[in-house]
């Protein structure tokens, strides 16, 4: 067998291009031949509710896009790079921030800012 292999546990649930595939009551052997078909285990995604950072969230959309087959591969990753690098520019922001802050004596861990 050549491709990609999926072992599927009984009752398991696959999203291969956008549909929802549930195993029969026996372990089973799927192999996926055409090398640009979207799959996702159900198990191992990552849901919408449980992306609480923003991190997370850019991976749920980042997911989602892939997964729905709506729009070219290419064109979701260069989406999600766009939102990690949103994501690392308020990071680098915030942290410099603090930093100089704490530098200038205007950041106190145990009060507000002082003025």
């Amino acid at each position: 067998m050549t491709g990609l292999v999926l072992k599927l546990s009984p009752k398991e649930r696959v999203l291969i291009n956008g549909a929802v595939i549930e195993n029969g009551d026996r372990r089973s052997r799927l192999a996926i031949m055409n090398p640009e078909a979207n799959i996702l285990r159900l198990r191992d995604a990552l849901h919408p509710e449980d992306a609480k950072n923003p991190g997370k969230t850019s991976l749920v959309s980042f997911a989602t896009g892939c997964s729905r087959g709506e729009s070219k591969p290419d064109e979701v990753y260069l989406s999600w790079v766009r939102q990690i690098e949103e994501i690392r520019q308020v990071s680098v922001t915030v942290t410099v921030g603090l930093v100089y802050g704490r530098r200038a004596g205007y950041w106190n861990p145990h009060s507000e800012f002082k003025s």
